[in-house]
C-alpha cells in the first residue's frame, strides 16, 4: 500500500500536473512552489497510512481516491457542483444523445397513491405497440412487486440491452394484467405538440436534452406548412438541461440580436447572437416556478429580443450555468457553477426569476389524481391562449 511521502508526493505531483523531475534512482524533485502546495494535501497522506495500518479489512485506494474527490467538490456546499462516476457520464451522454435501450414510457413516482403511474407512452415505442396507457399504474417488474419508493431500481430494470424481455404487471382501474415486452431504441420525446383552433400552435418542452432541436425543428416546419399564426410555448416543470439546445430554439424566433451573455469569476463576459433570419410569429410562453435555468434562458430572450411574452407566475430563478469537465482517465469527471448569466436586456435572474407580464395561477382542481392536467381548467394556458390572440390580432391591425 501507499505509505512513504515520497510516492504520495509522485502520486499528487501527477494528479495537480505538476511539473517534476524523475532523477535516475527515481526520486522526485520539484521546486518550492509546487512543494508548498503539495503540502496542502499532507492530511490525505495521513488518512492512507492509519488506513494502511490499521483497517481490519481488505480495500482499494481507488475507491478511496475516488470518494475523497466526491467530498471535496461536495464541500463546496453547491447543490449544482458535483463528481461524475464512470456511471454517472454514461447516463449524461445518454440523456444527451437522447436514445437509449428501452420500453418508451415516462414514469413518476405516484404520492397520491405510492405506484410507479406511467406519466407519458412514446410514440412507435414498445409500450405503445404493447397497449400501454398514460396513468397505468406498474405494480411489479419481472415479477417482482414495486411501488413509489423503487423507481429507481424498477427504471434500472426496465431499460438495459436491446431485445431483452421486461414483463411488467399493470393495475389499470380495477384490472391487473401483464404485459411483456422487448427492449429496442428509444428515442425521448421531449416535446408534445399540437396546433390548437385559430391556427395557435402549442408546444410543450418538458426538458433541455437529447435532440429538442431536432425535434422542435421538425416541429415549427409542420406549423409553418399548416399555416401557423400564433405560437404558445409552455415551459411549466421544466428545470432545463444543456444550454446550446436553449440557444438554438430561440435563434429560430430571434433575427441577428442578443440571445443571452454569460460572465464568469474574472469579469470576462461572453454573448452569444442568434443568426440572421427568424420566424417572425406572435409567441406567448408559460412559466411557473418550476421553470428554470435553460427555460428561462429561453423566455427571457424571446421576450427581451423577440417580443414575446410571459405568462403564468415567477420562474425559479436559476440565473447561473455550470461547466462539465472530464478528467484525464476519460471515465469520470465533474461540473462547477462557473458564471452567471444575464438576459439580453442585462438582467440576471438569479435567485429573483422572471416576473411574468400576465399573471395567471393554476387553480388547485386543475390537476386529477394523476398530476394530469385539466385542460378546461388550465387557467394558465387558457390566459395565454387569449394573449396571443390578442397579439395575432394586433399584428393584423398593423397590418391592415
Amino acid at each position: 500500500m501507499i505509505k512513504t511521502k515520497k510516492m504520495l508526493v509522485f502520486l499528487l505531483a501527477m494528479l495537480l500536473t505538476c511539473g517534476c523531475a524523475l532523477a535516475a534512482d527515481d526520486t522526485v524533485t520539484i521546486d518550492k512552489d509546487e512543494y508548498e502546495r503539495l503540502q496542502k494535501y499532507e492530511k490525505l497522506e495521513e488518512i492512507l497510512n492509519v488506513i494502511d495500518d490499521a483497517y481490519l479489512w481488505e480495500y482499494d485506494v481507488n475507491d478511496l481516491l475516488e470518494g475523497a474527490a466526491q467530498g471535496m467538490i461536495g464541500a463546496l456546499g453547491d447543490e449544482y457542483s458535483y463528481y461524475y462516476t464512470a456511471s454517472d457520464v454514461a447516463d449524461a451522454e445518454e440523456n444527451y444523445a437522447g436514445e437509449y435501450g428501452g420500453l418508451g414510457i415516462e414514469v413518476f413516482a405516484n404520492a397520491n397513491d405510492t405506484t410507479i403511474t406511467i406519466r407519458r407512452v412514446f410514440y412507435g415505442s414498445p409500450a405503445q405497440e404493447g397497449g400501454l396507457r398514460q396513468n397505468d399504474k406498474i405494480i411489479a417488474v419481472n415479477g417482482q412487486e414495486t411501488n413509489a419508493y423503487d423507481l429507481n431500481d424498477a427504471v434500472s430494470q426496465m431499460r438495459g440491452e436491446v431485445g431483452g424481455e421486461v414483463t411488467l404487471t399493470i393495475l389499470r382501474e380495477n384490472e391487473v394484467f401483464d404485459v411483456t415486452l422487448a427492449r429496442a431504441i428509444v428515442e425521448t420525446q421531449i416535446i408534445d405538440s399540437e396546433i390548437l383552433e385559430d391556427n395557435i400552435g402549442y408546444i410543450r418542452i418538458h426538458y433541455f436534452e437529447g435532440n429538442l432541436d431536432t425535434q422542435f425543428a421538425k416541429t415549427v416546419e409542420e406549423f409553418q406548412a399548416a399555416g401557423v399564426q400564433g405560437l404558445v410555448i409552455d415551459l411549466r416543470d421544466n428545470g432545463g438541461g444543456y444550454v446550446e439546445l436553449a440557444t438554438a430554439l430561440a435563434d429560430t424566433f430571434i433575427d441577428d440580436d442578443v440571445i443571452f451573455s454569460c460572465e464568469d469569476k474574472y469579469g470576462r463576459r461572453i454573448t452569444y447572437y442568434a443568426d440572421p433570419g427568424a420566424w417572425d410569429v406572435p409567441i406567448v410562453l408559460i412559466m411557473n416556478q418550476y421553470s428554470a435555468s435553460a427555460s428561462e434562458i429561453l423566455a427571457g430572450a424571446l421576450r427581451d429580443s423577440a417580443g414575446a411574452e410571459l405568462v403564468g407566475t415567477v420562474s425559479f430563478g436559476k440565473g447561473i450555468m455550470q461547466s462539465v469537465y472530464t478528467f484525464e482517465d476519460g471515465q469520470s469527471g465533474m461540473q462547477t457553477t462557473s458564471d452567471y448569466w444575464y438576459t439580453p436586456g442585462g438582467v440576471c435572474v438569479h435567485g429573483e426569476g422572471l416576473e411574468p407580464d400576465v399573471e395567471a395561477e393554476l387553480p388547485e382542481d386543475a390537476l386529477d389524481e394523476n398530476y394530469n392536467l385539466i385542460r378546461e381548467k388550465d387557467a394558465q394556458f387558457q390566459t395565454a391562449v387569449e394573449e396571443v390572440k390578442k397579439m395575432m390580432a394586433e399584428e393584423t391591425k398593423e397590418a391592415a
